[in-house]
């Protein structure tokens, strides 16, 4: 019995006796009921008491502590002319800090893009009649509406700006036609291209400059719209990609399953008689077939985000391994084409998600949840036909996820182009999202943290409240992009697009690197993991892949040294945690007694809590110097104070999410500490005497 499994005792089992037992069998299940009833109420006693235990602390931080400090900061925020004029008086009479300039465009064009999210899904839903549901290929009614609307969107955001915009799109179409038509082995030209787009994008900052004057007809915002094009770019970008490696995929799979069409009629005119007349019925070679597919019918493509699963990443080529080992070893006749036939059975490598149509083929109206809808969406090739520029540019220019996202495949949006999604109620949705509103104005209103930012106000502060204020921004940071995005979504969702969901899990429910950034902009992480994590060689060279993949999030984000530092600093810190997690595993971390054992992981999903709000306060908020200002203030002795009250709340919450996992009131994460605290699924031993 290893030390985590020590004090802990299971029902007794029963063991069948013999008749002359039956008597001393009778007491011992009396005996052991008892022991069990007495088991069981102190477990509950235990729990009770731990969960007081939270929940008096959570009453403690978040209603006195968190309110105490915020109270003093925002007096400061008052009484500093810089910090009060971000905070603006609404019409019902309270303050709000509008220092954040996403925040606030958002907010004082929510009514627009209200009445028009309704009058464009409303004009789409009576159009959806009119397109043929029976067409297998090509462009439907519904592209043609969604290309025009999109059109007269892109208009009115750029202006006469929208010409480049076009021009960039028209550009990726081309390269990643050329690619098919030159059946190229990879999208690497789409790649460069969209890496010179976000080089392009950035080239505005030197308008300014003599030699550079060339720029400024492609970047002046006397050409109309609301902003410039150069903003929603990377997404443009994103899709770029998309639909490149979709349609490589997609050739790659209809050139394979062409071949084999040929080649299984080559094979079949030689044998299909001699098989007949040989091999009688019931034999062990049809035995070995119906074996073979029975196999193959159990073949599942696993979400692609889920890259702990074991060797999910290589799904299509442990297939074909699977179907060549048979063959040779069964001697199955499994399609491939024989020696005497000219033709082969493949030209070239096929995507991970590609191999066979039971193993991309889902339905949205089966799908579990919503993750595995539109994860359906991206894994199922759209018909050649599909790839067309109708198609394209419908996608490129969706109006609702044209500004921020999320991000959704171009196989996906075919399909739901075709299919409008009905997992989802838009009501429902909407009414959640007015709620994340409220919560936001509320926050906004009593703890200003944008404004202390923007102000200068911020490395004036004390070391407790530059704690409070860290933490807060980027709890407010984090409920500003749901809101954004979750409108956006819900736009789409009205319209008949299942777009993913981004905010996945709360930031107070996080204490993994890797957990995280699988939770913020989820739909982000989603396209990584299949257009660049997967390619790159998946879970086996994931130490390595990490770095090329941070610094192209960063590059997308922006060309600032503060995210290069960012995208340099999660690489190092999730390396660090993929090894700590190996290391837990290993036989002389288990062999530690069961408190030094879950003592060294709280402290571990403390420190990384600690790291996750210092490394997004570098790339979000303050940047390098504002964190340099909190490190000189945390290297006082009230900064060291505030430090150890800091970590002692940290751990605390941790301890407080394994509490949650044991109970079954939390799903529970890969993280580094979460893996190792007692489940219900861990296996009590039984009790050694009756």
């Amino acid at each position: 019995m290893s030390d985590n499994q020590k004090g802990a005792r299971s029902p007794r089992q029963k063991s069948p006796r013999s008749p002359q037992n039956r008597g001393f069998s009778v007491v011992e299940e009396k005996y052991d009921e008892v022991l069990n009833k007495v088991d069981a109420k102190a477990s509950g006693t235990t729990i009770t008491y731990e969960a007081l235990f939270y929940v008096v602390h959570l009453i403690i931080f978040y209603l006195w502590l968190l309110p105490l400090i915020g109270s003093s900061v925002r007096e400061k925020c008052e009484g500093f002319w810089e910090c009060r004029r971000f905070m603006k008086q609404t019409w019902l009479g309270y303050s709000v800090d509008l220092a954040d300039t996403q925040w606030r465009e958002l907010r004082s064009s929510m009514t627009l893009l209200w009445a028009t999210m309704i009058v464009i899904s409303v004009s789409h839903y009576r159009l959806r009649g009119l397109w043929s549901k029976d067409a297998e290929g090509g462009a439907t009614a519904s592209a043609w509406f969604r290309l025009i609307v999109g059109l007269g969107f892109l208009f009115v955001q750029h202006g006469r700006q929208s010409i480049v915009v076009l021009i960039i799109c028209y550009i990726g179409y081309r390269i990643a036609k050329w690619q098919r038509e030159a059946k190229t082995s990879s999208g690497l030209v789409s790649w460069l291209y969209a890496l010179a787009v976000l080089l392009f994008k950035e080239s505005y900052r030197l308008k300014h400059l003599p030699r550079f004057r060339f720029l400024r007809p492609i970047f002046d915002h006397s050409n109309g719209g609301m902003y410039g094009w150069q903003l929603p770019a990377n997404f443009l970008v994103l899709r770029i990609i998309s639909f490149s490696l979709d349609l490589h995929w997609a050739g790659q799979f209809y050139d394979a399953k062409d071949q084999s069409d040929a080649s299984a009629n080559c094979s079949s005119s030689s044998s299909h008689v001699d098989d007949v007349l040989r091999t009688p019925a019931n034999s062990p070679k049809d035995k070995k077939d119906k074996e073979y597919n029975d196999i193959d019918d159990k073949v599942e493509v696993e979400d692609e985000d889920d890259d702990d699963n074991d060797d999910d990443d290589d799904a299509a080529e442990a297939l074909a391994k699977l179907g060549n080992s048979s063959s040779r070893k069964k001697g199955v006749d499994v399609g491939v084409p024989k020696p005497t036939c000219p033709m082969s059975f493949m030209t070239g490598p096929i995507s991970p998600l590609s191999v066979d149509s039971r193993t991309r083929t889902f339905s949205n109206s089966t799908a579990s949840s919503q993750a595995s809808a539109t994860t359906a969406s991206a894994e199922k090739h759209c018909h050649l036909d599909d790839y067309n520029l109708i198609n394209y540019l419908s996608y490129m220019l969706y109006a609702p996820l044209y500004v921020a996202g999320p991000i959704i495949s171009f196989n996906a949006f075919v399909e739901n182009t075709k299919n409008p999604q009905e997992t989802e109620n838009p009501l429902t949705y909407g009414l959640r999202w007015l709620l994340c509103l409220g919560l936001m104005e509320f926050l906004t209103s009593q703890f200003p943290y944008f404004a202390v930012i923007s102000s200068g106000l911020f490395p004036h502060l004390s070391p407790s409240e530059l704690a409070v204020v860290a933490y807060m921004t980027l709890k407010i940071m984090w409920l500003k992009f749901l809101i954004v995005w979750r409108f956006f979504r819900l736009w789409a969702m009205a319209d008949g697009t299942l777009a993913p969901e981004n905010m996945q899990r709360c930031m107070s429910n996080n204490c993994s690197l890797e957990q995280f950034w699988r939770g913020w902009h989820s739909s982000f992480n989603k396209w990584i993991v299949r257009y660049m994590y997967k390619p790159l060689g998946g879970r086996d060279s994931r130490l390595a892949s990490v770095w090329p993949i941070f610094l192209f999030v960063a590059i997308w984000h922006d060309i600032e040294m503060k995210l290069f530092v960012w995208g340099l600093l999660n690489a190092v810190f999730y390396v660090i945690e993929i090894l700590a997690k190996k290391y837990t595993k290993s036989e002389r971390m288990r062999s530690l007694p069961s408190s030094i054992f879950h003592t060294i992981c709280t402290l571990s999903g403390a420190t990384y809590i600690i790291v996750l709000v210092g490394v997004n306060l570098i790339g979000y908020a303050v940047g390098v110097g504002g964190v340099t200002v909190i490190l000189n203030k945390i290297l006082t002795w009230d900064g060291l104070v505030v430090l150890f009250v800091c970590y002692y709340f940290l751990c605390l919450a941790v301890a407080f999410m394994g509490f949650l996992q044991r109970l079954g009131l939390s799903t529970q994460p890969s993280t580094i500490i979460s893996e190792l605290l007692p489940s219900p699924s861990i296996k009590k031993s039984s009790r050694k005497n009756a």
